[in-house]
């Protein structure tokens, strides 16, 4: 590089000084000395932690250092009808003491929704949002839970329970709290005596339904067995690839 090139460089390349005129002179500052000595001094400065406000709520409510999770999800209107009947099931024991959803950092109302249900019958749900519970019995006894709609449109359930806690009475065992409840939702939820299709949208029940068939005992019970007990199993049986469709025809 000559000469020219070398002046021509420096001429293009901004000069970080300058200099004021002040009452006891001229005064030269140079930005890039400045902006070097405050970076070095942010580096002396001890960091703050982060704390994340969800973190920082669940466990002061739990009053435990450490959490087990569990979670699982259900397609469509599935797991809309299995967060209806998730409030169904723990109304007896649990109370909640406070809900909240946080976005962004700031703590919002939760998500809700209405459901259509058998006939004309609707059920509001929590869609979006958290739950701190605690039993009525025993205040000590306590979970966090989650309600979230995954990105495909899936509903999904998250608990939270504190490690090194008793989490189990003569209704729940929250070592296996989802479990426990699919098994109630099949047996009492609002699929019983209901019509509905295969993707769990009821249907109107006709009148004369009883008059056209004959519900024999047999018939009811292969009728449980092979497509309402089936229903549990669908969801692992698409994970795996396998087929997860069953139909029954009734003739006569």
């Amino acid at each position: 590089m000559d000469e020219s090139e070398k002046q021509e460089e420096k001429e293009q390349t901004p000069d970080p000084t300058f200099v004021i005129e002040s009452p006891y002179g001229p005064v030269s500052v140079d930005m890039k000395a400045y902006a070097d000595a405050k970076m070095a001094a942010n580096k002396l400065m001890p960091k703050q932690p982060r704390t994340n406000m969800f973190d920082s709520k669940m466990f002061t409510f739990l009053n435990a250092p450490k959490t087990q999770r569990d979670s699982r999800y259900w397609k469509g209107q599935l797991g809309a009808l299995m967060k209806m009947h998730l409030d169904q099931y723990l109304t007896p024991e649990f109370t909640v003491s406070e809900e909240f959803s946080i976005e962004d950092g700031i703590i919002r109302p939760c998500m809700y929704d209405t459901i259509p249900l058998q006939g004309k019958q609707r059920a509001r749900i929590m869609v979006i949002g958290t739950r701190f519970y605690e039993s009525k019995a025993d205040p000590q006894l306590r979970f966090i839970l989650i309600s979230s709609v995954d990105g495909d449109g899936d509903h999904r359930i998250t608990i939270h329970v504190p490690v090194g806690h008793e989490m189990k009475n003569e209704r729940y065992d929250f070592n296996n709290f989802i479990n426990q409840l699919e098994d109630d939702f099949y047996e009492n939820g609002p699929l019983n005596e209901a019509f509905f299709d295969l993707k769990y949208n009821f249907i109107q029940r006709d009148a004369n339904i009883d008059a056209l068939l004959a519900w024999d005992p047999k018939v009811k019970e292969m009728l449980w067995k092979d497509i309402i007990t089936f229903q549990k199993a669908m969801p692992k049986l698409q994970k795996l690839g396998l087929a997860n469709s069953r139909g029954v025809i009734l003739a006569g």
